[in-house]
């Protein structure tokens, strides 16, 4: 099986169907299907979905440089993680996920979509790091790492 699929990827396989659907020997609906199956390198190698690959790689080109947050000067980045902030303001309470990101100047959380910056502190403002749980809306035991920064 696995060299069967390892064919099909490298050499590629097209199929192709007519279908014709008639009532009483009249013709009523045609269809005419045509399929091909092979690795992205063997298509493009015999030009097909060249101009889907030209516009998926220029897409990507264009918005990796958002995904990457601004720095600041001479800043760098020495981790990046998942993580979430506790948001409560009134009755609505939640996560709010992002990514954490230590550098060597600050600790931030920033969230994409919608693009904002959660969570914000210089390094020297960081004064204690600590650990506390709570029970989560189902009732199980959370664990949340938790800094205090002065103001």
């Amino acid at each position: 099986m696995i060299d069967l699929l390892d064919r099909v990827l490298e050499k590629g396989l097209v199929l192709n169907a007519d279908i014709i659907i008639s009532v009483v020997c009249i013709p009523l609906l045609g269809v005419n299907l045509r399929a091909a199956l092979a690795g992205m390198e063997t298509m493009l190698k015999y030009g097909l979905m060249r101009e889907w690959d030209e516009r998926t790689r220029e897409w990507e080109r264009e918005h990796i440089k958002k995904r990457e947050p601004l720095l600041l000067a001479e800043e760098e980045i020495f981790l990046r993680m998942y993580g979430a902030h506790w948001h409560s303001n009134g009755i609505y309470r939640t996560w709010q996920p992002g990514h954490l990101y230590l550098t060597n100047k600050r600790l931030f959380l920033l969230r994409r979509e919608p693009g904002e910056m959660l969570l914000e502190t210089a390094l020297e403002k960081i004064q204690r790091l600590g650990h506390q749980e709570r029970n989560s809306l189902h009732g199980h035991r959370e664990g949340h790492d938790l800094f205090g920064s002065q103001p």
